[in-house]
């Protein structure tokens, strides 16, 4: 490292390297944590011990985004103070939006911490928070990064228990209700005054390992995910994107969490993605399919899907289907609340036969969680997911769904008065379908359906690209 200067402090961002190279070594070999290093550039972009500006920051950031374009993964463990409980999104988030476009690169931003005053949020939260104290701060309203929560790593006794929301992480929603954080990781565990318990461990400037808590040691951990799984698409000869990879993080979250409730969600995200190997690769009892789709405005794009021949009983489909879109949104920061400018829509049903004589296509994969969706504007952008660039589906079908033949369908809208692009919509799909019991060969079942449907197809990623 450099020399340190009069106004450095280097343990907030050793603590955060040492968790980026060794963090499963360092916590015990626990299997949550990721097991391999990443590669770390080391930006000196805000200080403790000097008086930094919001615009000194981003310049910062800018300048380092020039200097180092082989980066395509930034974590930023750094917030306001302030919670964001406004009908617009952030300055600080919209100025970060703009550099990750021109850049193209993912920022993994952290919910941020509420520490003060104590006691600090309990589990389940009860009346804690009716004055919205613990919202998350800029820029975690960021709508183009992935900002991440923190769960507790270690039952603490006056505190929460393992895999609770910690209690200093802040929630969401963002504004425009877009659900923030979108995944959470362990950050450590602390009492509700504040005291480090059931932390997580990591390296002191002087070489030591100590222990600490806070949504900033949970946002690396994700950034390394992030950064592995760019490294083994762009392997694969894939082309790598921000929201790719982003939607490929989520989707591994959803698919290793169980469903919760829209006020869960606000706390906990999507869930807790596992490692690059449980995100890029299938399982015998699991199918997944990833759609990259350019839409051009007035057209709905249809995908043809298939279904496993074992997911297929009497003529229904039973079984659980899992839907994570994800895109890079026109945004326009003079709109206010309206700063997501596009929405891309997802179907996915049955086509059949109706007594009128013409094919009929039902869509019947809800948004997750499930609310009270109707037609009103209000309610589809609250429980919807409308104008939101992440969008997750989910649905069981334990008593089967009629139809054998299913398509996967999508839409692109502009609001009104936005200009329409010159280029499509591009936007990534990933659905994976699993049984309800065990030892179904769903994936093996799908393979077959795939290839009698005739696509054009590639494999993400194969076994012998995964370093395990």
């Amino acid at each position: 490292m450099t020399p340190a200067a009069p106004a450095s402090d280097y343990s907030h961002g050793t603590f955060i390297a040492g968790l980026l190279a060794s963090a499963a070594q360092l916590n015990s070999q626990a299997f949550e944590l990721p097991l391999e290093p990443v590669r770390i550039v080391d930006v000196r972009a805000f200080s403790r011990k000097e008086k930094t500006t919001v615009s000194d920051f981003l310049a910062r950031v800018g300048d380092a985004l020039r200097d180092f374009p082989q980066v395509h993964v930034w974590s930023i463990s750094i917030g306001l103070d302030v919670p964001l409980t406004g009908p617009e999104f952030s300055q600080m988030a919209r100025d970060l939006d703009e550099l990750a476009g021109t850049y193209g690169v993912l920022f993994v931003v952290a919910a941020g911490n509420d520490l003060d005053p104590t006691p600090l949020r309990p589990w389940p939260p009860a009346s804690y928070g009716a004055d919205d104290r613990d919202r998350i701060t800029a820029p975690a309203d960021s709508m183009r990064s992935l900002t991440v929560g923190s769960i507790a790593h270690g039952d603490v006794a006056s505190g929460v228990k393992k895999n609770e929301p910690a209690p200093y992480s802040r929630r969401g929603p963002a504004a425009a209700a877009v659900p923030k954080p979108e995944v959470v990781h362990y950050g450590g565990n602390c009492t509700l005054d504040n005291q480090s318990a059931g932390g997580i461990s990591s390296i002191a400037p002087n070489g030591n390992v100590c222990i600490g808590h806070g949504t900033s040691y949970a946002a690396p951990l994700v950034a390394s995910l992030a950064a592995q799984m760019w490294e083994v698409l762009a392997a694969s000869g894939n082309n790598p994107t921000p929201s790719l990879v982003k939607a490929l993080i989520v989707h591994s979250a959803v698919i290793n969490s169980p469903p919760r409730s829209a006020d869960h969600q606000r706390y906990y995200g999507f869930g807790l993605p596992f490692g690059i190997s449980e995100s890029l690769m299938c399982t015998d009892d699991m199918f997944t399919t990833f759609h990259t789709v350019a839409i051009p405005q007035g057209r709905e794009i249809h995908h043809a899907f298939p279904m496993p021949h074992c997911l297929l009983v009497d003529g229904k489909f039973v079984g659980e289907i899992i839907i994570t879109l994800c895109y890079t949104p026109v945004l326009n920061g003079a709109n206010g609340a309206e700063y997501c400018r596009s929405n891309v829509a997802v179907s996915m049903g049955p086509l059949q036969l109706k007594r009128d004589g013409k094919v009929h296509f039902t869509g019947c994969v809800p948004p997750d969680p499930k609310g009270k969706a109707n037609a009103i504007e209000s309610a589809l952008i609250e429980h919807g997911m409308k104008w939101n660039p992440l969008k997750v589906y989910r649905k069981r079908f334990p008593r089967g769904v009629a139809g054998t033949d299913w398509e996967l369908r999508f839409d692109v809208l502009y609001r009104a008065g936005e200009p329409i692009p010159a280029s499509p919509q591009v936007v990534h799909a990933i659905v994976t379908l699993r049984g309800l019991e065990d030892g179904m060969p769903v994936y093996r079942d799908g393979v077959r359906a795939l290839a009698k449907l005739k696509h054009q197809t590639t494999a993400l990623v194969t076994p012998t690209q995964l370093r395990v």
